[in-house]
């Protein structure tokens, strides 16, 4: 299948490019396809939310 994608904007070149390697590997190995979001109402969206040792909300 198509997943639709959105990487969030807080992460660097880098860590976009890891998220890139990644969606390769399981595309060569699976039969998922990884296309950036362009108008698709279901998609997923890769965030970043540090955790740490910080008190729990």
């Amino acid at each position: 299948g198509v997943i639709p994608f959105v990487i969030g904007g807080n992460f660097t070149g880098s860590q976009r490019a890891v998220f890139r390697q990644a969606m390769r590997h399981w595309e060569k190995h699976t039969c998922v396809t990884f296309l950036e979001r362009t108008d698709e109402d279901s998609y997923i969206v890769f965030t970043y939310r540090p955790c740490g040792s910080g008190p729990p909300p």
